[in-house]
């Protein structure tokens, strides 16, 4: 974390603590050896994360290309639990810092279901450690492709794929009677992120729809009327997430005409 905390006296030697760090994280994720040195991969991931904080990646593609790839690898939650998973969370960790860089890959629709699925593995995680920083990785995936979908700059042809993929997923969760409170609130952010490309793809109509599935959640999770859900716990646990309802009903409504 140097970097960031001397970048002026350390600038001189950007270039050099990059290309070192790619280069063995590069290694490492590529490497044929029976044990990888996860250890140096989370260093790796770290130091990139703080490096990039302080002086950019200075639009060296071939690096940025290398660093996506050992993302790819390194963001996928292990399925065995008894698995260390700092280093994968480090990996997570520049991801949430610094998604913008891998815009173009988010926005292509088989790289979006990719990090959809993986980024809902760790959302949805048993383990709290992992659930936290999943709900981070998922709130910035979110917000950067819906970033980009308002400032349509950074849009290609398939970015139209993109969005009706994930609408499509968040539409399927909000209709679906057994989804969790905690996938629900993921759809829900997602529509916030996506509303203002909603306006712009669907009807006005397809759109109003988009805030009348909200309102009836809202009311479905939260005005719950049954004794159980007063008086347990679960109820505490759900009111959690009504910030999320409410914001995602006030921004699909600003796209209601």
């Amino acid at each position: 974390r140097l970097c960031q905390s001397f970048p002026a006296s350390l600038a001189i030697y950007e270039d050099q603590v990059q290309n070192a760090l790619v280069s063995q994280l590069d290694q490492q994720i590529n490497s044929t050896a029976s044990k990888v040195e996860m250890p140096i991969i989370e260093g790796c991931f770290i130091g990139l994360t703080s490096s990039i904080s302080a002086f950019g990646l200075q639009n060296n593609e071939d690096r940025k290309v290398k660093i996506y790839h050992a993302l790819l690898k390194c963001c996928v939650r292990p399925m065995n639990d008894s698995v260390r998973r700092t280093s994968f969370r480090a990996a997570l960790g520049l991801f949430i810092e610094h998604a913008n860089l891998f815009l173009s890959n988010l926005l292509d629709p088989v790289e979006a279901q990719h990090w959809y699925e993986t980024l809902r593995t760790w959302s949805l995680s048993s383990n709290s450690d992992d659930r936290k920083i999943g709900w981070k990785a998922m709130t910035m995936f979110l917000k950067t492709i819906g970033n980009a979908f308002s400032s349509e700059s950074d849009l290609c042809s398939s970015s139209k794929n993109t969005f009706t993929y994930l609408v499509g997923i968040f539409t399927q969760t909000l209709k679906n009677p057994k989804a969790t409170s905690q996938e629900c609130t993921i759809a829900v952010l997602g529509y916030s992120n996506l509303a203002s490309a909603a306006a712009r793809f669907m009807s006005s109509s397809d759109v109003s729809m988009m805030l009348s599935q909200l309102i009836s959640k809202s009311a479905e999770v939260f005005l719950a009327d049954t004794e159980s859900f007063k008086t347990s716990k679960i109820k505490n646990e759900v009111l959690v997430y009504l910030p999320n309802y409410v914001n995602g009903i006030i921004i699909v409504f600003s796209y209601v005409k």
